[in-house]
């Protein structure tokens, strides 16, 4: 089981993202093995999903463009027990916000990851425009509400 970083604070949370993102889901389910190892080669099942950005608020990405995201485990035959639990794997033509993690620095060429399955992936209802998160720092709230929140999150860490 892949053990993940929590965060108490929206500032943690946003401080530890390369890329904050609202995305619609492209395409999803995508099943890759993929190395993650700079020490050679380390094959790792995931799922993958390509997402589109509807806003981007922290990163070097922009509306418009699309990211490729991958989730711990092939969701259908060896599912990460976590993201399975909370119904967290990404499916085609729903909206997130994802807080993700990148490999840039470490000059490997794979798909972002969501810093956790509950923190890391929040489900926005498309019809209502609420946010409904998995976890406390997420309350049921409109978009723009969390999206506000997260833009001061965000200055008030680099301040």
């Amino acid at each position: 089981m892949a053990q993940y970083l929590y965060f108490s604070t929206l500032e943690s949370l946003c401080e530890e993202s390369d890329i904050i993102v609202v995305c619609d889901v492209k395409s999803a389910g995508n099943q890759e093995y993929i190395n993650i190892s700079t020490e050679g080669i380390d094959l790792t099942p995931y799922t993958v999903s390509t997402v589109n950005v509807i806003e981007a608020l922290k990163g070097s990405i922009q509306e418009g463009d699309s990211v490729k995201v991958k989730q711990m485990g092939f969701y259908k035959s060896l599912p990460d027990a976590e993201t399975k639990q909370i119904d967290g794997y990404l499916k085609k033509g729903n909206r997130y916000i994802l807080f993700l993690s990148t490999y840039d620095g470490l000059g490997l060429d794979v798909p972002c990851s969501p810093l956790n399955p509950q923190q890391g992936v929040v489900p926005i209802e498309k019809e209502s425009g609420y946010v409904a998160g998995n976890d406390s720092l997420f309350i049921d709230e409109p978009l723009d509400s969390t999206i506000e929140r997260i833009q001061g999150a965000l200055l008030n860490k680099s301040k």
